[in-house]
């Protein structure tokens, strides 16, 4: 839901929360251009940064999970896709894959050459044998959400990859815009 601001007659205030804060960072455009604020790390030249968040959207079967295999690979090895997108260093990077069988994807990875301990890889198939309920990978849930984020911090990911977010997130309402958030 939305909150909001409610202002009392009485008491010309508001009661909204976030009001002192929205005062304190607003700017005006001489403070901002006078900022020294530091460029963002590329990862993945020319159009991938440090705290970039992107979508691979196309038909089923054109590439998608290979395209996102192979920059995956490209981060954690500093190494160029083809000859415009290049990495330029290795980074720490977690492919969480919630829709390929396990045998697939191992053998994609083999094809791919995918050796390095920088690539890590969590996979819905290994989640479901692994746990002790037979555990159905869905970061619409909290609780994994929590433990993703834990894993990342404690394994210093600097890229997560999460093919697909519709196998990856069940039982969302899709037309809500913040529902996976």
């Amino acid at each position: 839901g939305s909150e909001m601001c409610i202002r009392d007659s009485a008491n010309p205030t508001p009661t909204n929360p976030h009001t002192a804060l929205f005062k304190s960072s607003t700017v005006s455009g001489s403070t901002l251009l006078d900022m020294k604020i530091p460029e963002r790390e590329t990862l993945l030249s020319p159009f991938f940064r440090a705290g970039d968040y992107g979508i691979i959207f196309a038909p089923r079967g054109v590439g998608k999970s290979w395209l996102s295999l192979m920059i995956a690979k490209a981060l954690t090895e500093g190494e160029k896709i083809g000859s415009h997108w290049e990495a330029p260093v290795s980074k720490n990077a977690l492919y969480l894959d919630a829709e390929m069988n396990l045998y697939d994807l191992q053998k994609r990875c083999h094809q791919l050459a995918i050796r390095n301990n920088q690539f890590q890889l969590l996979s819905h198939e290994i989640v479901f044998t692994e746990s002790e309920d037979q555990l159905s990978l869905n970061l619409a849930d909290p609780t994994q959400q929590d433990a993703l984020k834990e894993q990342c911090l404690a394994e210093k990911i600097d890229v997560l990859i999460i093919d697909n977010l519709s196998t990856a997130f069940k039982g969302l309402n899709e037309n809500e815009s913040d529902s996976w958030e």
